[in-house]
């Protein structure tokens, strides 16, 4: 299984935007055969940050759902809503 933690840095006053946007990521991205969770999160100890945290049944879906339209489209607008680039961390599980 290959897990994935992305952590976004949001701009102060495009939470809600960024959220929206996020929901309908994470929805759609539920929706893929090689998904097994995708969970949008926030964080409690700073405000603006939001981890996605996913996990997907192997890398060949992991790289499948980075070129679907969702993944896309999502990414073209995230990017005006975050400060930095996502910080992403590919993990492969060992239980």
């Amino acid at each position: 299984m290959i897990c994935v933690y992305a952590i976004a840095k949001v701009k102060p006053g495009l939470a809600q935007a960024f959220e929206e946007t996020g929901s309908r990521l994470v929805n759609a991205s539920r929706a893929e055969a090689a998904n097994i969770s995708y969970t949008l999160c926030r964080a409690l100890e700073s405000e603006n940050v939001y981890p996605f945290i996913e996990q997907w049944k192997d890398a060949a879906g992991l790289e499948a759902h980075l070129s679907t339209p969702h993944f896309i489209a999502a990414g073209v607008e995230l990017e005006s809503l975050l400060t930095c680039p996502l910080e992403i961390h590919k993990l492969e599980s060992v239980d």
